[in-house]
């Protein structure tokens, strides 16, 4: 029923939403490229790095969205 473009739309406007709820921080940017198969390093102060508890809620907020099932 949708296109493809429509549905690349929405996907990126919850990828837009979820930036916008975790504050976009270093640490998260980081963690989302660690998630991805990219370790970037650790986050630089005065940014605290993410605990095993939030990198838990980071994935499954990144699941719900489906960033982690797309590309």
């Amino acid at each position: 029923f949708f296109s493809k473009k429509i549905l690349r739309q929405f996907g990126l406007r919850k990828l837009i939403l979820f930036y916008i709820k975790t504050g976009g921080s270093n640490a998260v940017q980081k963690e989302i490229m660690r998630i991805r198969g990219f370790d970037m390093g650790p986050a630089r102060s005065p940014v605290q790095a993410m605990d095993d508890k939030q990198i838990a809620a980071l994935k499954k907020d990144l699941l719900d969205i489906g960033f982690l099932n797309c590309c």
